[in-house]
């Protein structure tokens, strides 16, 4: 059999399943289960990564929609009562194309059968690729009835739960970071366990992660994988369709954990639906930056990458570097107290730029006439007078500093329960209603993110909502600020939005991703002309929104303080950095939300910042809460060392350079704890519960590694903990082994030599202080090749 004959993709029957497969994968279909998944072979290894082959197995699901309707009625492929299929060949792949018809509905539905409904699901396998490709089409709708969602391709089987395969890990897109689960679903003492209130506490159940895209996901991808092989499973969509990926329990499914992907095209009665856009379900070897490869392998040749972080038009402090970002409070709420006035948060950063070396963004929290999270209306002018904000920002700006607040993107803030309290529902009703997202009942949604609280969105459709964003954002430009985050977007999700009067298609579409970058171009075209200088942040990323934005906050260093870890989700979550894996010369980002420098506790404030840099996001400090009132000096200490380190040696490849993987590290763990940021409902008030300490396992020695765009290596280190650490780590050439190299170390801002003329790889031993920073240069020989070390 010659090697082509066994590259080529091939289809046959083997008992009950149709068997599509290549050299790299094979995927079995079962005709009993009408068309369900039921098999999924890495070849090379033999390994079967659906494990759990007694699952259900359903091949997709559904739901329809009359309009004005808000009830959905599902539909899953076992209630077809036809199942057809046929085989397809092209020139280098052969495609398998499933055809379900004659839905019979449930009992509790209405009468008549969806007829004609008829659901096809083609999966296409190219010579010598291990990953499949996946395109849905729904047909034959009765006239009245629209598709809502349709969830394919679904997976189960992937885990037993209780009973991991060795290194079992699910990775997943979040916020512009990424999450690791280790070991999602465990059983103890015959209870499956899911996350707690804290990373080492836990509740009975079977974890669920899931976000939308684009909104909480930042890619469009999930990976499962074992020491044996692993699924990459993922959406190759330019298209900015709405989209979800989840991965827990199901309906119809039982307690084993399912990971399915759904679509949401809008809704068009009587419409056919095809999702055009390649799904993939593949096989790969490695960890989750293999597959973090395999989505950039794709997605850089996509229209966000087309230039660049270093080639757009960023602001000219953006080349030259800056050290990180200070964040002050400038009230307390819920009683709008003045916490430090802006004249003291001006001082305070500029004492630690100046102390540091370094110049740094002065982000200033709750300084809204009506509090934090009132906006629009209850924005302006500052509670503290427009002449106190203005000199602030003139202090900042004078001594190299810049100023930095947040807008609202798309969400209108209604009531909270502050003192004075907040209540802009006269206004929204005045001007804003007709421009407010609507539900498929016709009302707007109204969302309480704490007692008391309500708020809502708007359509980003609507000419209004442009205009109200772009004159936000000049405003805080008139009032000084250089950098201004718009905050609430993308992280809130694209919106379903039923205004027929808005004029985009009823339901969610990819209108809603069009309309945010014409409002993201208007904003920077604006800004850019009153001041070229000044840059415009999101809360969060989507890999489709990078042209406009030049930088984004990161909550990987805090993540379980106050990021987006929740109770319910998997087991053995830690963060890594996937969305920068994939595009970390395309974007910049920056850590956020209360890193508190006043805190008692050290380790896991110090493990934030060493997080946030090697993890290629600018270091952030800062003091939420008022008490204690001083700055912890080791904290403290700390942060001028990492912002200067930030600012200086690692610039070139923190903001402009390319992550690698990181080479292997064994060095101790530490114990951080944390007393969890809460909002108390009856006493309502921000605070942190001493109650609630919770802790944090984590290295003690956090690393990462990176090429800067003249091809030179950063090895990056930091000590967070308060010990002494010495390790050995292998300096690698990255494909460039018969070359000579340079080898350089600076340590806390003290450069030195280790080696010239040297071929790599070679083993280099660290001897680490406690709280301590060293950067490894490694960049092709200059010329000796001597091969002598200097210590």
């Amino acid at each position: 059999m010659s090697s082509q004959t066994q590259e080529s993709p091939s289809v046959r029957l083997s008992g009950d399943r149709i068997l599509l497969s290549n050299r790299w994968i094979e995927l079995g279909f079962s005709r009993g289960s009408k068309g369900a998944l039921v098999s999924i072979v890495h070849r090379p290894t033999g390994c079967e990564l659906r494990r759990d082959q007694e699952a259900p197995a359903p091949l997709f699901r559904l739901s329809l929609r009359r309009p004005q309707n808000p009830e959905l009625e599902w539909i899953d492929s076992g209630q077809a009562e036809n199942f057809d299929w046929r085989v397809e060949d092209t020139e280098d792949a052969r495609v398998l194309t499933l055809i379900l018809s004659g839905f019979r509905r449930r009992a509790a539905a209405a009468t008549s059968p969806h007829v004609g409904l008829e659901v096809s699901v083609s999966v296409r396998l190219v010579r010598d690729s291990a990953l499949s490709i996946w395109n849905m089409s729904v047909r034959q709708l009765d006239r009245d009835t629209a598709l809502h969602q349709l969830t394919c391709p679904v997976v189960s089987g992937l885990a037993k739960v209780g009973e991991p395969a060795p290194g079992e890990a699910l990775a997943v897109p979040i916020h512009g970071e990424g999450y690791l689960f280790k070991n999602p679903f465990p059983v103890r003492d015959r209870l499956p366990l899911c996350s707690g209130a804290g990373p080492e506490a836990a509740d009975v159940g079977v974890g669920r992660v899931r976000g939308r895209y684009p909104g909480s996901l930042s890619l469009q991808m999930y990976a499962f994988y074992n020491d044996e092989a692993g699924l990459y499973f993922a959406a190759h969509d330019a298209g900015q369709h709405v989209k979800e990926l989840e991965m827990g329990p199901w309906p119809s499914c039982g307690p084993s954990p399912v990971l399915a992907l759904s679509h949401f095209p809008g809704e068009s009665p009587g419409q056919e639906v095809r999702i055009a856009y390649d799904c993939i379900v593949g096989v790969f070897r490695g960890d989750w930056f293999d597959a973090a490869r395999l989505y950039k392998d794709w997605a850089v040749r996509q229209w966000w990458c087309e230039r660049k972080l270093w080639d757009r038009d960023i602001p000219e402090w953006l080349r030259r570097g800056i050290g990180g970002v200070f964040q002050m409070s400038n009230y307390h709420i819920p009683k709008l107290d003045l916490n430090h006035s802006m004249a003291q948060i001006a001082d305070t950063v500029n004492a630690l730029s100046r102390e540091a070396g370094v110049p740094l963004l002065g982000l200033v929290f709750n300084w809204e006439r009506g509090g934090a999270w009132t906006g629009p209306d209850g924005f302006f002018p500052p509670r503290e007078g427009e002449g106190a904000f203005r000199n602030a920002m003139a202090r900042l700006k004078e001594a190299g500093n810049l100023g930095f607040v947040y807008i609202t993107g798309g969400c209108w803030y209604l009531r909270n329960t502050y003192d004075p309290p907040f209540d802009s529902w006269t206004r929204f009703d005045r001007e804003a209603r007709p421009h407010a997202t609507r539900q498929a009942d016709g009302e707007i949604a109204v969302g309480r993110w704490y007692p008391g609280w309500e708020c809502t969105r708007l359509c980003p459709q609507s000419e209004y909502t442009k205009e109200l964003t772009t004159s936000l954002f000049r405003q805080c430009l008139g009032l000084g600020c250089t950098v201004v985050q718009i905050d609430n977007f993308p992280c809130s999700g694209a919106d379903a939005c039923y205004d027929p009067s808005h004029g985009h298609a009823a339901g969610f579409g990819p209108w809603w991703s069009v309309a945010w970058g014409r409002i993201l171009s208007e904003v920077r075209r604006q800004a850019k002309s009153r001041n070229p200088d000044c840059a415009l942040t999101t809360e969060g990323i989507c890999e489709n929104f990078i042209p406009w934005v030049d930088l984004y906050d990161h909550r990987a260093g805090n993540m379980e303080y106050f990021g987006h870890y929740h109770r319910g989700l998997p087991m053995g979550g830690e963060t890594i950095p996937l969305f920068n894996a994939v595009y970390h010369e395309y974007i910049g980002c920056y850590t956020a939300a209360y890193p508190e420098s006043n805190r008692p506790e050290v380790l896991y404030w110090t493990r934030c910042l060493g997080k946030s840099l090697v993890q290629g996001a600018l270091p952030t400090g800062g003091r939420y809460f008022p008490d204690p009132p001083h700055h912890n000096p080791v904290t403290i200490g700390f942060y001028r060392k990492i912002v200067r380190a930030a600012g200086r040696e690692c610039w070139p490849y923190l903001m402009f350079g390319e992550m690698l993987r990181p080479p292997e590290i064994d060095v101790p763990e530490i114990v951080a704890q944390y007393c969890k940021f809460n909002y108390d409902p009856e006493r309502k008030e921000h605070r942190m519960d001493p109650c609630q300490r919770h802790e944090v396992r984590d290295r003690a020695v956090q690393h990462g590694l990176f090429r800067g765009r003249d091809g030179s290596l950063a090895y990056l280190f930091v000590n967070v903990s308060e010990q002494d650490v010495r390790f050995d780590v292998v300096l690698s050439s990255q494909g460039a082994e018969m070359e000579r190299f340079d080898v350089d170390a600076i340590v806390d801002g003290q450069c030195g030599a280790r080696a010239a003329g040297v071929p790599l790889p070679r083993v280099e031993t660290l001897a680490m202080q406690p709280l301590s920073v060293t950067v490894i240069v490694v960049r092709k020989a200059s010329g000796a090749v001597t091969g002598i070390r200097v210590s």
